[in-house]
């Protein structure tokens, strides 16, 4: 998930100035967060980015935050991706350590 979002602050940020990754493990969840600073989807995030969504355009190949919601939400995580409070493009995740998907019968 790391990769893919820093994947996506240098295509659909590049005006970014600072990135951070944070990865806590807490007791039973992994979260995992990616803030840039730069503009992304739905705020002006350049060419083939649709602005009123989080989504890309079609012009963009690829369905990088679709593709991460459904890999967290498949281990019954929460996944969100969009505007912090501060203005802040945010890529966030909270995935349980244990999943049923993963640790079935």
């Amino acid at each position: 998930m790391a990769m893919e979002a820093l994947t996506n602050v240098r295509k659909h940020a590049p005006d970014a100035r600072q990135v951070t990754v944070t990865l806590r493990a807490l007791a039973g969840t992994v979260e995992l967060d990616v803030v840039n600073d730069g503009s992304g989807p739905g705020r002006g995030g350049g060419p083939g980015v649709d602005a009123g969504s989080c989504t890309e355009a079609p012009a963009t190949a690829g369905y990088g935050l679709i593709g991460l919601e459904e890999r967290v939400t498949a281990e019954g995580g929460v996944f969100h991706a969009g505007p912090d409070s501060s203005g802040h493009w945010r890529v966030s995740a909270r995935i349980p350590l244990e999943s049923a998907w993963r640790d079935g019968p």
